[in-house]
């Protein structure tokens, strides 16, 4: 609020390789700085939980005969 000027993407980009990580986040999904506003003050923080480890595999080979 205090710096209307400041792109989003600026912002999103200081939150993500500027801060450390903390207990307590929050996430919003927004279109514009309006949205963005509106999500972040009505978020309601969550407690970090314990991480579990997932894997993905997207299969082996070729997806149609004769790709590379």
């Amino acid at each position: 609020e205090e710096h209307p000027d400041t792109p989003l993407t600026d912002v999103a980009w200081t939150l993500v390789s500027a801060r450390s990580l903390l207990e307590v986040r929050a996430v919003a999904v927004a279109s514009g700085r309006d949205d963005a506003l509106a999500a972040l003050s009505s978020a309601v923080p969550v407690a970090a939980g314990e991480g579990r480890t997932a894997a993905v595999f997207s299969g082996q080979g070729a997806q149609r005969p004769g790709m590379g």
